[in-house]
């Protein structure tokens, strides 16, 4: 018996995307690991799990190049959309911290997932964290919590110029690294970190979720964030985050950009 599997592609961020049961689909994450060229290709492998009722949602699990599990991935969700509508599956993905997610498509052909409130703080204590700049200046950085996702973010002037193998590699396992710099009033550069795949991605939801909730409680701490909407331009591709109060979504591009079958 085969597995179907799909690559797919997510405004620069990559996953093998495997339909299977969880014990199923753990086996083939086990033996991905044993490839590692497998890993040069893509970021995460995604994990849909089917219902057995119809209507339910289908199961999302991520799993990383390390061999663990993250709470949360945006883009990767995006992406699911295109496989839950090949496969006539609803709209629903269930998350591991058991939020049910709908994911939606935009008339502009973008694809579109909530992302929860976002909160400020982290499960090991510290809110904040300081880092220094190859000047000697000190940057603050804080604890986001994305769907149960942990970004340490921090807002510079320049983002590109930013040691992110350096700073990353400090804040990991605990923790993913994004650093966003402002490009005009309602857009951002950012880059992430990513812990689990130990190295900057092309693209990261989360962290472009994280980036856009501290940039403006930073550029405007007193203000209720009521319908603001940021770009966040990250190396592979244009996002959006759009808060309403203490709710977040995340639109951007995704294709699957191939099909094939692993045997079980």
């Amino acid at each position: 018996m085969t597995v179907p599997t799909f690559f797919a592609d997510a405004a620069g961020n990559r996953f093998l995307i495997v339909v299977a049961d969880v014990e199923t689909g753990r086996r083939h994450v086990q033996a991905l690991r044993l490839r590692p060229w497998v890993w040069t290709a893509i970021d995460n492998v995604l994990l849909l799990s089917p219902p057995i009722a119809a209507g339910q949602p289908t199961e999302f699990r991520i799993f990383e190049a390390d061999g663990t599990e993250s709470a949360m991935c945006g883009n990767g969700a995006r992406a699911v959309a295109i496989v839950l509508d090949q496969l006539h599956l609803p709209p629903l993905l269930r998350v591991p911290d058991g939020s049910v997610l709908n994911l939606t498509i935009t008339e502009g052909g973008d694809y579109r997932v909530p992302m929860g409130s976002v909160s400020v703080g982290d499960r090991l204590g510290d809110s904040c964290l300081s880092l220094i700049t190859s000047d000697g200046s000190p940057v603050l950085s804080h604890w986001y919590d994305v769907l149960g996702e942990p970004h340490l973010v921090a807002l510079v002037d320049d983002a590109t110029a930013v040691p992110l193998d350096e700073w990353g590699g400090r804040v990991t396992p605990a923790a993913n690294f994004t650093v966003a710099s402002w490009v005009n009033h309602r857009r951002l550069f950012a880059r992430t970190f990513e812990r689990g795949v130990n190295r900057e991605t092309l693209s990261c939801g989360t962290g472009a979720v994280a980036a856009a909730q501290h940039a403006l409680s930073v550029s405007a701490p007193k203000q209720p964030l009521l319908e603001v909407e940021i770009d966040v331009l990250m190396r592979g591709g244009l996002l959006s985050v759009t808060i309403d109060g203490d709710v977040c979504h995340l639109t951007g591009p995704a294709q699957v950009v191939a099909i094939q079958s692993l045997r079980r």
